[in-house]
């Protein structure tokens, strides 16, 4: 009966239940660390936005940093969940579906592609869009647009690109190095953004 409702359920609903279902995505300590670092951003982008509505700032700089702390949230959850998994599986059931399945290192070879020339896009719109406030977004911007397109490549499931998220120079994973990367560029613009001043008086203030 289940085979049955499966059949009968869209490619991408039919593998929840058979090859895939929502899990753990990765127990290890970095793992798990990841996920901390994740929720860790969050705060911190949710407190810059606190700061930037405290201080009066424009309405998109509030904006920017509302849909950073969004955006960090789903990605922690995001961690475990593993969703780029149930991706990839829909995309190799899509190409075997549409009989490209063969050819389908060219089209992940040019999936890459666009992600990275979107990504590049994507960096420089953000950075004309707050170009009078490119100081506090520049980190933030770049942390951003390399963690999202990173889980994007990762989802694409390409060969090379997996072996060599999976090396450890060190002991330490290119994967793990990465993501921790962009979520510390975020973190870091979102800690150095000025409080109100009015939360930090000067050494002349009470002259």
């Amino acid at each position: 009966m289940l085979s049955n409702l499966s059949s009968s359920l869209p490619p991408g609903l039919a593998l929840i239940g058979e090859r895939w279902s929502p899990g753990i995505g990765d127990p290890s300590v970095i793992g798990w660390l990841t996920v901390v670092a994740y929720f860790g951003c969050f705060w911190l982008c949710l407190r810059a936005k606190r700061s930037a509505k405290a201080a009066s700032a424009p309405r998109r700089v509030q904006m920017a940093w509302l849909i950073l702390a969004v955006g960090t949230f789903l990605l922690g959850i995001n961690k475990q969940l593993d969703l780029q998994t149930f991706l990839t599986q829909v995309g190799k059931d899509m190409a075997k579906e549409g009989g490209w399945y063969r050819d389908r290192r060219v089209v992940q070879v040019w999936f890459i592609r666009g992600i990275l020339v979107a990504g590049t896009a994507a960096l420089l719109a953000g950075g004309w869009a707050m170009r009078e406030h490119l100081r506090h977004f520049l980190l933030p911007g770049i942390g951003a647009v390399f963690i999202v397109s990173f889980v994007m490549i990762r989802a694409s499931s390409f060969h090379h690109v997996d072996g060599f998220l999976s090396s450890a120079p060190g002991g330490l994973r290119m994967n793990w190095l990465l993501e921790l990367g962009g979520i510390g560029l975020m973190a870091r613009g979102a800690w150095i953004f000025p409080r109100p001043t009015g939360q930090h008086p000067t050494r002349n203030s009470g002259a």
